[in-house]
């Protein structure tokens, strides 16, 4: 946290300075990780970083600067670079700062647990994965990663128009890889568990999972070119929306005319069927938070209800020029980037269906289990992809041989309009960049590009 002293030292220089409203963002980061391979420990590291940013604000333009170096020669310099940042600052924004609300951290998303573990515990528990991992398939002939790893991040916002507010959060994950073959393939799988405490951590559940996943697609072909019913499984219909969803709804993004939907709201935009939340108080979720990196209270809201474009999701700047209030989404990476306007869990309600029930409504399709080439195949802004992909044949209702050297396209609106189905298996991401809470879903009439 900032001290008092420090606080008004701040403020106060800034004050003097030339600014009208000064704010302090100051963010402490832990993260330990560990690895094994080949039955030994390959990589550890155990890191601590912590800085402090400073915006200031005259006749509505912003300026912004950081530091890791807290001293009175360095405070100075942050002030001096904030202010003549402003000076230069040429946005058509106008740009203010949050006041009223203090927020204390109430430990709600925060356990303490993973600072409290041995080393020990962590090394008998990657090892102990990849052993499983052989042990689970008799295909399995590397293990590539191992991985256990944990955070802990404090955030102070503290700022000239009376805001003073602290959180403090923690969490853990495990990630396994995996690589199977059958003498002609080799195929990699991919598995992970996150939680909030260490003993919900399911690592021998995890290091199998990854090893079906790679055995599974042993003896992939492709499939003629032509329009599948297909279902998104869980985790990668969770891909698509981290993706598209972030610019889809960023107000700043639809002001811009950047988006592929418009300012209004009530339009439908998907199928009854689908229903996208922001939520920011999942307690399950490593990306949860109380308030945001400009200090608004964050809440739940809906995107998307029952195929009804409901809201957007706004920062200070952006809330002005539409006249509404912020909606608690202007977040930053670490002390030293700016504010960008993004979801903090991208929640879907769930269905009724199991994903073999999915698979058997389907009746002929493919069930897709990973895409490839997001960041160079799909387009944020008119919302159209076009993305390498594996997965598996369905057949009379059933999942059969594996499905590999297939593209699928199409852009995320037409997808969201012809979901027919969606099923119970919801799945938290890895939070990187953010969370999503998504369970399967089954589309109708894509395009599918094949070879077979």
């Amino acid at each position: 946290m900032i001290n008092k002293e420090l606080r008004d030292k701040i403020l106060s220089m800034a004050s003097r300075k030339g600014s009208e409203m000064s704010e302090i963002f100051f963010r402490s980061s832990r993260s330990f990780t560990i690895s094994a391979h080949k039955g030994k420990i390959e990589k550890s590291s155990d890191s601590i970083s912590a800085g402090l940013s400073l915006k200031t604000v005259r006749k509505g333009k912003a300026g912004f600067a950081f530091t890791e170096i807290i001293d009175d020669l360095h405070v100075e310099m942050l002030v001096d670079k904030a202010i003549s940042n402003m000076q230069l600052n040429d946005s058509d924004y106008i740009e203010t700062l949050h006041s009223g609300t203090r927020i204390q951290d109430d430990s709600s998303y925060y356990s303490g647990r993973y600072e409290e573990l041995p080393v020990s515990w962590a090394v008998d528990t990657v090892l102990e994965m990849e052993k499983t991992a052989h042990e689970a398939d008799p295909r399995i002939v590397l293990v590539p990663e191992s991985g256990f790893g944990f955070f802990v991040d404090e955030t102070t916002i503290c700022n000239s128009q009376g805001l003073e507010n602290y959180h403090r959060k923690d969490g853990g994950y495990l990630v396994v890889i995996t690589v199977a073959s059958d003498g002609k393939q080799h195929k990699t799988g991919f598995a992970y568990d996150l939680a909030r405490e260490p003993d919900r951590l399911e690592h021998n559940k995890t290091a199998r999972r990854a090893a079906s996943e790679s055995s599974q697609k042993l003896g992939a072909k492709s499939v003629k070119s032509g329009k599948y019913n297909i279902i998104l499984r869980n985790d990668v219909f969770g891909s698509l929306l981290a993706t598209f969803i972030p610019t889809m709804f960023s107000a700043e993004m639809v002001q811009r005319g950047l988006s592929p939907i418009s300012r209004s709201s009530e339009d439908r935009i998907a199928s009854e069927l689908l229903s996208i939340y922001d939520e920011p108080h999942l307690i399950e979720s490593l990306s949860s938070r109380p308030f945001d990196d400009q200090g608004v209270p964050t809440k739940r809201k809906a995107l998307i209800d029952k195929g009804i474009q409901k809201s957007l999701l706004y920062d200070l700047k952006t809330a002005k020029k539409d006249g509404v209030e912020p909606t608690g989404n202007a977040l930053k990476n670490g002390y030293k980037g700016q504010t960008q306007i993004a979801p903090i869990n991208i929640s879907v309600e769930p269905g009724e269906h199991s994903l073999e029930e999915l698979i058997e409504r389907t009746g002929s399709g493919i069930l897709i289990t990973s895409v490839e080439g997001l960041h160079s195949g799909a387009k944020p802004m008119s919302g159209e992809f076009s993305l390498g992909a594996q997965g598996f044949l369905i057949e009379d209702g059933k999942k059969t041989r594996s499905v590999e050297q297939i593209t699928i396209a199409s852009d995320i609106l037409t997808i969201f309009r012809s979901v027919e189905a969606v099923g119970s298996d919801r799945i938290f991401s890895l939070p990187m960049p953010r969370t999503t809470i998504t369970p399967s879903v089954m589309v109708s009439e894509v395009d599918i590009a094949g070879s077979g």
